[in-house]
């Protein structure tokens, strides 16, 4: 099961972060059932892009309290060959601006590929 948070951005800055379940209930509210993939992450944008809403999905009820506590991210590992994608893997990260990782909004790392992969027919 897959536990959802939605986090509010106005002009790049987060208004806020919130969990959409409660804890300890299994009801299909704020949660995923997915067993052999993950849930797409979404971005809802108004107002000229002004205003983005994000949720984003996470195995545990733990993963997502941190990281609507700005404590972790994540980072999704893509394989890009002439404009398809394939999902490689998902790292969970903890917050190190140092580093450029930021809290409440999740990594994508897109490595093109120069020959044709197992994965396109």
């Amino acid at each position: 099961m897959w536990y959802g948070v939605e986090t509010a951005f106005i002009d790049g800055n987060c208004l806020d972060s919130y969990c959409l379940f409660q804890d300890g209930d299994t009801s299909p509210v704020g949660h995923c059932y997915s067993e052999d993939e993950y849930p797409v992450n979404i971005c809802e944008k108004h107002f000229n892009d002004r205003i983005k809403i994000h949720v984003d999905w996470f195995e545990s009820e733990e993963l997502a309290h941190q990281f609507c506590e700005g404590k972790i991210t994540y980072r999704h590992t893509f394989e890009k060959w002439k404009g398809r994608q394939w999902f490689v893997k998902r790292e969970i990260l903890e917050i190190d601006p140092g580093k450029g990782i930021l809290p409440y909004q999740g990594i994508q790392k897109i490595q093109e590929l120069k020959e044709k992969p197992w994965w396109v027919r």
